[in-house]
């Protein structure tokens, strides 16, 4: 009795750990057969399985945008942004790489101002560049970025590039203490 309970767990395991390795080696796309938005399945693959043909499965243009330039950003590849059709996410893509590869010279390439100036934002809050902030033109970002670099090196001296006008006058102010110790 006791030695056919056992062979009975012992069966039960096997099927188990068979189930297991069954589901696990599935084809990843199979999966977006039984979701509702099969466009973010079909993302997630692409960017996981960093395969930028899934992505031209989505048929909407900014969707599609989203997965290549999610592509883009894991495979750290530039060119592929070029290949989405809108420039919302055109832009979206050439900040995403130019943070995965720390290149903020990429920023340049991108034509809203609001997310260039964001590109160059998020690329100082990992890598403590003054000299990139010059580049900022909004203003909250511009004084945020010296702020940010201040606050990083502790080097009061990086506050002297935000002007001495009223209209910065509190990015000036939040920037000096950030450097304090």
């Amino acid at each position: 009795m006791r030695k056919k309970l056992v062979l009975e767990i012992i069966g039960v395991l096997i099927l188990i750990v068979a189930l297991f390795f069954i589901f696990r080696s599935e084809d990843p796309l199979k999966r977006c057969d039984s979701w509702g938005d099969k466009d973010s399945c079909y993302n997630d693959v692409a960017v996981e399985k960093k395969d930028l043909s899934i992505c031209d499965k989505i048929l909407d243009e900014s969707r599609k945008g989203i997965c290549y330039g999610g592509v883009a950003r894991v495979k750290k590849d530039i060119s592929i942004c070029s290949k989405i059709t809108t420039q919302d996410r055109k832009d979206e893509c050439l900040s995403a790489v130019a943070a995965a590869t720390t290149n903020p010279s990429l920023c340049d390439q991108i034509a809203n101002i609001t997310y260039k100036d964001r590109c160059y934002r998020e690329y100082v809050e990992d890598n403590p560049d003054p000299s990139v902030c010059a580049k900022i033109t909004d203003i909250n970002l511009f004084g945020g970025c010296y702020t940010d670099v201040a606050r990083s090196t502790k080097d009061a001296t990086v506050c002297n590039n935000i002007p001495n006008e009223d209209i910065y006058s509190s990015h000036k102010a939040w920037c000096l203490e950030a450097a304090s110790p």
